[in-house]
């Protein structure tokens, strides 16, 4: 992932600085960013999969099969095992675009 303006390469680390990546101020030149029709993608597919992650103890412990322990033990295997490679699986798909309609 770079800027298409000054090609200032972002790495897989500085895109979890990345709080909106519709409207991201490039850090080298300045210029105004966005993720385009690929972020969204991302961005709604980051939903469901945050929906499943947080369901999955949700649903055990309902039906009483899990406890608060085996909920907090499934966080702390999905985040690192599910969640880090999505975001560098978007770190490495998604392209900024200069974004043209900003202020």
């Amino acid at each position: 992932m770079n800027c298409p303006r000054c090609h200032k390469d972002f790495s897989y680390a500085y895109s979890f600085k990345i709080l909106h990546p519709f409207k991201h101020r490039c850090p080298g030149c300045g210029a105004i960013l966005t993720a385009g029709r690929r972020g969204k993608l991302v961005l709604i597919a980051a939903g469901l999969l945050g929906l499943c992650i947080a369901g999955v103890p949700i649903a055990m412990e309902q039906m009483g099969l899990w406890t608060t322990y085996n909920s907090l033990l499934w966080f702390a295997i999905a985040i690192p095992v599910i969640v880090l490679p999505y975001q560098y699986w978007c770190w490495k798909w998604v392209q900024f675009e200069i974004r043209h309609d900003a202020a």
